[in-house]
Order: structure tokens, then C-alpha cells, then sequence
């Protein structure tokens, strides 16, 4: 009678032994899973704002090329507010961040004022 009882036992703690590893081969897998996917977004992240940095960069150069061109200032503006909000995770770009882009800016321009025209926004002269 005893024999019974002890191999019930035996095959028990034997299935929650397996199940137990089952479940820890789960939590590996699933935690491996996280880890590949963190590693992926993170160079993702990390390409789109070297992209953009790059393209921020080039925008700066064409400005220093013909600073009197207010296109070309206003395409380094907006690719390096894009840049700016990238390196904060997309939280918004920053009032002194705005001010560096701006001393950027100015510096590519050497401090030549761009302007577009002499008429106001309606079109009639100033």
C-alpha cells in the first residue's frame, strides 16, 4: 500500500517539475522576444536621427552656400526642429533648443538678413 502512495508522490513532483521548466522556458523566450524587439526600436530610433541630423547638417551647408536665400532658411529650421524633437524622444523641441538652432542658423548665414520682399502679407507694398 505504501508503494502506491509513493510513486503518486513521485509522479507528482514530477509533472510540476516539468511544468515549472515548461513555464521558465516561456518566460525566457518571451523575455528574449522583448530584448531582440527593445535592441530593433532602438537602433531604429537611433538611424532616424542620425538621418535626420545628416539632413539637418546638409540644409545648414546648402544656407552657408547662398545665405541670402530664405528657403534655404527655412528648410534648416524646420529639419532642425525635426532633428531637435527626435533627440528628445518626441517630446517637443525645447525653448533653448530653438535658440541653438536659431545661433546655427545665423552663424551659416554669417549675419546676412534674409529677406523675402518689400510687401506686406495682403500683397500691397509696405
Amino acid at each position: 500500500m505504501l508503494l502506491p502512495i509513493n510513486l503518486f508522490l513521485l509522479l507528482q513532483n514530477n509533472a510540476a517539475y516539468e511544468a515549472g521548466r515548461a513555464c521558465g522556458w516561456v518566460f525566457m523566450v518571451i523575455l528574449g522576444g522583448y530584448g531582440v524587439y527593445w535592441i530593433y526600436q532602438s537602433n531604429r530610433r537611433a538611424k532616424a536621427t542620425q538621418q535626420a541630423r545628416d539632413s539637418y547638417q546638409h540644409a545648414l551647408q546648402r544656407l552657408r552656400s547662398t545665405p541670402g536665400n530664405p528657403h534655404f532658411k527655412a528648410q534648416a529650421l524646420q529639419l532642425g526642429r525635426a532633428y531637435s524633437n527626435l533627440t528628445r524622444d518626441k517630446r517637443g523641441v525645447a525653448i533653448f533648443d530653438e535658440a541653438a538652432l536659431m545661433n546655427d542658423i545665423e552663424s551659416a548665414v554669417g549675419g546676412k538678413q534674409t529677406t523675402v520682399s518689400n510687401r506686406t502679407v495682403n500683397g500691397s507694398l509696405s
